[in-house]
C-alpha cells in the first residue's frame, strides 16, 4: 500500500515500541509478506461510503445497504470499520470483530497495492468505478449491474442508495429487510464468542492456539475477563446458568432522552418522546400479564436511559411499579454495547422510539412491545404506540389481548425442555418481509445458524468486564484471520503496543489494526482521485501499518 496519510483518532490509543524508545503509531511497519484471500481473477469489488456523522440505526443502515448491493449484484463488499455518532464511535465494530469467522460474505478484506496511476486488488489490476452522493438508487444499481470484471467500484451515497425491488411502503428499509438477518447473526455469533471469554470458557482454546511455550498474553486477557465476570456475578447474585436462570424472567425498557425533548425544534410534542408514565402503564400490563410482581429474583427490570433529561422523579416512579429495578444511565461506549446485548437477550423488551431498540428488537426472539409499522419485527412484536403524538389509550385495552397471547406462547415455549430448542427457530418469523431477499433466504437455510439458538446472556452488568472480553475475542478472531486485516493486527502485536492507561492491550491492537486498514483503504482511493496529496508509493512486495 502507499505512504500513511494523516493518523486517524483511533491510533491516539496506541504507540509502537522502537528500538531503545516509544515512537508514535504513526510510523511504518513492513509486512513481509502479500496475502491471497483466494479472489478469483473475475471478482468485482464494492466500497459503500457509511455515514460515521450519524446516530446508531442511521449509521448502520447505510453500512447494511453496502451488503445488500454487493450481495445482489455478486460483488465483493471491501471492509469498511463501522464507526458512529454520539460516542459509541467503534464500539459496535469492535463486537462484530468477535465473529470468530472473521470475514463474513461478501465482506472481504483484501490486499490494496498502488503503483503510479495503477490500482491492484488483491494482486490483480482493477478498472475504477466512481458513483458520487448525487446519483440515484436507480443508475448506482444499474452502474453496479454493468460493472465490469476486476472492477472496483466506489459508491459514495449513503442513506437510500439501494433500490427496493420488492416495494411494500415498509416503515423498515430495504436494506434493513434485505441484510438484517445478516447483521442478526453476526451480532449473535460476535456475543457468543465474547461471552465464552467472558466467563472464561476460551481460556484453554486461546491459550492452545496462540500460546508458544507458555501462557500467552491473550489468554491471559481472557482469564481475566472471565474472572472479573464471575465475582461481578457472585457479589450482584446474578444466576448464570440451570433451572433459575429459565425460570426468572428478564424485562429491558429502552427511554430515549439525551438528544432528543419533550418538544420538537417545532414547537410539537416529539415523536421521540415516550413519557415516564407511558413506560410505568407499559410495566404494570407486563406485570397483569406475568401474573406476578416485578420484584427481583424472580422479575429483573433493566430500564436504559441518559443522565441528561432523567429526573429523579422518573425513578421514583418506575421502581414504585418495580422495586429493585436497575436504572441505567451510563451512556459510554461499552455500556451502550451492554445495553443492546440485555435488551436483545430480555424475555419482554418495552420499545423506545429509537432506531437503537428497534435494533435491539430485530435481534431479539423475546416478546417486544411498541411501535409497530406495516412490517413487524421478526419476532413477537406486540403493536403499541407509545409516543407523546401516537398514544391513544393504556396499553391493557388496546394491546392487553394480543401481549397475554404472545407472552404465554413464548413462556410456554422457554420453560418446556421439548420445545426451547425451537424458540427462536426461524419458523418464528412472523412476516415475509423478512424472509424474501437471497440473503435472507441464505440465513433461513443455515439451520446451525446462531441467531436461532435461544439467547442467554449472563447479565454481570458490568461495562469493563464485556469490554475486556469483546477485546480479548476480538484478538483471539483477528490472530486466526487469514486477510489483509488479520496480517496488520498481527504486525501490530510483533512491534508491541505501550498500554495507555484506561485502554486494555487488546483494544490498543484492534485499534491499531483498525486504523492500518482505514489509512491503506484511504491512500488507495486518494492515489486515483488525489494523485498529487498521496506519498510516492513504496514497494509492492510491502504494506505499512499505522
Amino acid at each position: 500500500t502507499l505512504s500513511p496519510l494523516t493518523p486517524s483518532r483511533s491510533c491516539r490509543t496506541g504507540v509502537l515500541r522502537g528500538a531503545g524508545r516509544c515512537r508514535p503509531c504513526t510510523s511504518s511497519i513492513a509486512l513481509r509478506r502479500e496475502i491471497n484471500i483466494g479472489t478469483s481473477s473475475m471478482a468485482r469489488f464494492l466500497l459503500k461510503d457509511v455515514d460515521s456523522f450519524a446516530g446508531f440505526a442511521h449509521a448502520i443502515n447505510t453500512y447494511l445497504a453496502g451488503v445488500a448491493l454487493a450481495h445482489s449484484h455478486g460483488m465483493l463488499l471491501v471492509h469498511s470499520p463501522f464507526r458512529a455518532a454520539h460516542g459509541l464511535e467503534y464500539a459496535f465494530d469492535d463486537l462484530l470483530a468477535a465473529d470468530p469467522r472473521s470475514e463474513v460474505p461478501p465482506v472481504r478484506t483484501p490486499v490494496l497495492l498502488a503503483r503510479g496511476h495503477e490500482q491492484l486488488v488483491g494482486g490483480e489490476a482493477v478498472r475504477l468505478v466512481y458513483l458520487d452522493r448525487r446519483a440515484t438508487q436507480a443508475r448506482i444499481a444499474n452502474a453496479l449491474h454493468k460493472a465490469p470484471q476486476l472492477s472496483f467500484s466506489w459508491v459514495r451515497k449513503g442513506r437510500f442508495a439501494l433500490l427496493d425491488t420488492q416495494p411494500c411502503n415498509c416503515s423498515l428499509g430495504p436494506e434493513i429487510r434485505y441484510a438484517g438477518l445478516w447483521l442478526r447473526e453476526r451480532f449473535w455469533r460476535s456475543v457468543r464468542a465474547a461471552q465464552a471469554h467472558f466467563l472464561g470458557l476460551a481460556d484453554g482454546v486461546v491459550a492452545g492456539r496462540h500460546a508458544r511455550g507458555g501462557r500467552s498474553r491473550l489468554a491471559s486477557a481472557a482469564a481475566e475477563a472471565g474472572r472479573l465476570a464471575s465475582s461481578v456475578g457472585h457479589r450482584t447474585g446474578v444466576v448464570k446458568g440451570g433451572d433459575e436462570l429459565m425460570r426468572s424472567i428478564s424485562i429491558s425498557a429502552h427511554m430515549r432522552r439525551g438528544d432528543v425533548t419533550y418538544f420538537d425544534l417545532k414547537g410539537r410534542p416529539s415523536s421521540r418522546w415516550v413519557e415516564t408514565q407511558t413506560v410505568v402503564d407499559e410495566l404494570e400490563a407486563v406485570a397483569a400479564v406475568v401474573g406476578m410482581e416485578l420484584r427481583a429474583p424472580a422479575v429483573q427490570v433493566h430500564i436504559h436511559s441518559e443522565s441528561k433529561g432523567w429526573r429523579r422523579n422518573d425513578t421514583e416512579a418506575i421502581r414504585r411499579v418495580a422495586p429493585d429495578a436497575e436504572i441505567h444511565l451510563d451512556s459510554s461506549p461499552a455500556s451502550t454495547i451492554e445495553a443492546m446485548i440485555r435488551m436483545a437477550s430480555s424475555d419482554v423488551l418495552l420499545l423506545g422510539a429509537s432506531g437503537f431498540s428497534t435494533w435491539a428488537g430485530i435481534f431479539s426472539c423475546g416478546v417486544k412491545l411498541g411501535p409497530r409499522g406495516s412490517v413487524p419485527l421478526p419476532m413477537r412484536h406486540v403493536g403499541y404506540a407509545n409516543t407523546l403524538p401516537t398514544r391513544a389509550g393504556r396499553v391493557l385495552p388496546l394491546a392487553g389481548a394480543e401481549l397475554r397471547r404472545v407472552w404465554r406462547e413464548y413462556w410456554a415455549c422457554k420453560t418446556d425442555e421439548a420445545c426451547a430448542p425451537t424458540l427462536c427457530l426461524p419458523s418464528r418469523i412472523e412476516s415475509e418481509h423478512w424472509n424474501r431477499s437471497a440473503l435472507a433466504k441464505e440465513m433461513l437455510a443455515d439451520v446451525d445458524g446462531v441467531q436461532w439458538d435461544p439467547p442467554r446472556w449472563a447479565d454481570v452488568r458490568n461495562g469493563r468486564a464485556l469490554a475486556a472480553a469483546i477485546g480479548a475475542a476480538g484478538c483471539a478472531a483477528r490472530a486466526a484471520d487469514p486477510s489483509a486485516l488479520g496480517d496488520l493486527w498481527r504486525a501490530c502485536k510483533s512491534v508491541g503496543l505501550r498500554q495507555e492507561r484506561g485502554v486494555s492491550s487488546n483494544h490498543s491492537l484492534m485499534a491499531c489494526a483498525r486504523s492500518s486498514w482505514q489509512r491503506s483503504l484511504s491512500a488507495f482511493m486518494h492515489a486515483r482521485y488525489s494523485p498529487k496529496s498521496v506519498a510516492p508509493p513504496v514497494s509492492s512486495a510491502t504494506s505499512s501499518v499505522a
